[in-house]
Formats: structure tokens, C-alpha cells, sequence
């Protein structure tokens, strides 16, 4: 739901959104990858998401965020 590049962006985007997840569901890593399950409040109520990201050379190298489609539809985070 959001775009950037560059540490700080990312960061401060991610602060944002964080103030919408509603319930931290589990949250599972080591030092090459972490994978958060957590319902993310959206203005067409609670969305499920799975986030897997994966770290190399100490840096992000991806960021894979999965949620069911059809019942994300129009919702936005709010805002």
C-alpha cells in the first residue's frame, strides 16, 4: 500500500502503518528473514496479512507482503 526507497521512507511508512495493525498474530525469524501474521484495520474492518521479509548483508532485500484479495477490495489503511 505504499512505495518508497531508501531507509528512512521505508521506516517512517512502516511507523504508519503500524498504528493500524490491530493484532500482532505471530512473528517468527532469524538473522536472514522474519515472517509477521497480523490483522491490519482497514475501513472495511480487519484484514489478515502475512509479511516475509529477508535481509542480506545486513540491508532489506525483500519485503513480500500476502493477504486475501478479495476481501481486501477497495479498503485503504486509515488515515
Amino acid at each position: 500500500m505504499q512505495q518508497s526507497t531508501g531507509k528512512a521512507p521505508y521506516l517512517k511508512g512502516l511507523t504508519k502503518l503500524s498504528q493500524d495493525v490491530v493484532r500482532m498474530i505471530a512473528a517468527f525469524g532469524d538473522d536472514h528473514q522474519a515472517l509477521l501474521i497480523y490483522d491490519l484495520m482497514t475501513k472495511s474492518g480487519a484484514l489478515s496479512c502475512a509479511k516475509h521479509h529477508t535481509v542480506r548483508d545486513g540491508k532489506m532485500h525483500s519485503n513480500k507482503l500476502t493477504f486475501d484479495s478479495k476481501k481486501l477490495g477497495n479498503a485503504k489503511p486509515r488515515n
